[in-house]
């Protein structure tokens, strides 16, 4: 609850900041924090987490946007975008994340390039 809460602040005034009408933010922190959480948890709890953030992201948008359609999509798109990225860190560097090590950061680097991209050509339709 916890987490749904947080991610609805913050994607609401991420949304907030947008200019004009399109609600397109060049900011979405929302995303980093639920990623946060999914690699410090064990993967049995990423469903839930992943729900957290994305309930978060839905009622954030529908605040904002008065209505239910591009909000829905738009949601499934980040929770996409997060679940794509923590699913390459943990295959690729374990469960144990140390961001200190070059390998670890080039891998979290290109999973978050990787990521963003298909969030972002998923969303392009919203």
């Amino acid at each position: 609850m916890a987490l749904a809460a947080t991610t609805f602040v913050l994607a609401w005034w991420s949304m907030g900041l947008a200019s004009g009408d399109s609600a397109i933010a060049a900011v979405w922190p929302a995303n980093a924090v639920v990623l946060a959480f999914l690699l410090k948890s064990p993967v049995r709890r990423w469903p839930l987490l992943l729900a957290s953030g994305w309930i978060g992201n839905l009622v954030a948008g529908v605040a904002l946007r008065g209505d239910l359609t591009g909000p829905l999509g738009l949601s499934l798109c980040n929770t996409l975008e997060i679940a794509t990225c923590a699913l390459i860190v943990r295959r690729l560097c374990g469960p144990d994340l140390d961001l200190s090590k070059r390998r670890s950061l080039l891998v979290f680097a290109a999973a978050a390039l990787v990521s963003s991209l298909c969030g972002a050509v998923s969303a392009a339709g919203y």
